[in-house]
């Protein structure tokens, strides 16, 4: 009885490796479907003169089983979802708007002067003498009985002064171009200092 022997007709090589193998045909390219050589390890056949890697063997790789399909993941990084960062930008924006302050700069109309009796009339100087006297100029300077008064002390200031005229009365003489704000801090003011009363000054035009 005579047994067939498979002629070794082909060589293979592990990549990076100098040790070499003969194979038979079969053998190998059934090695090479199953995943036991990879693509990149070296053959050889009869009609080679030298080694070459299996995926670039015009032979050998015809047998290289194909990697499956895996989803590109750098398409999907390339179009990220932009819905949270356009969250993000509205919620700043109506952050930043209701933050916002605007101020708004107006000057306060002074009540227009009636005609009276030239008897009806009183003095700056009389007003002064008898009450709280209190002057803002057109810059926003206040004066309390012709001293300069901060804003933040004028409360304090006008009790005083109070005390000293023994008036529950406020005279306030505020110039046309008085801010509006202004003249509202001496008002309310006046009312933290407990005045009864604040008269505007209303200047009668000489004859």
């Amino acid at each position: 009885m005579t047994v067939e022997v498979p002629a070794r007709e082909w060589e293979y090589q592990r990549r990076g490796s100098s040790w070499r193998a003969a194979v038979a045909k079969d053998e190998l390219f059934e090695a090479i479907e199953v995943g036991a050589l990879d693509s990149s390890d070296l053959v050889k056949g009869p009609q080679d003169r030298a080694f070459v890697p299996i995926e670039n063997h015009p032979i050998a790789s015809e047998y290289v089983t194909p990697p499956p399909l895996i989803p590109n993941r750098e398409s999907e990084e390339a179009d990220p979802d932009l819905t949270p960062m356009i969250d993000v930008i509205f919620q700043l924006i109506i952050f930043f708007m209701i933050a916002a302050t605007f101020t708004v700069q107006r000057t306060m109309d002074m009540p227009k002067t009636e005609e009276r009796d030239e008897a009806a009339a009183v003095s700056i100087q009389e007003l002064k003498d008898e009450h709280v006297f209190v002057t803002i100029t057109g810059e926003g300077t206040i004066h309390v009985q012709q001293r300069q008064v901060k804003l933040s002390n004028l409360v304090e200031a006008l009790a005083n002064a109070a005390k000293e005229r023994n008036s529950p009365q406020l005279v306030l003489d505020a110039d046309d171009q008085a801010l509006h704000e202004v003249v509202v801090a001496v008002l309310d003011a006046a009312s933290s200092a407990e005045f009864e009363t604040v008269a505007f000054v209303s200047r009668v035009p000489a004859n």
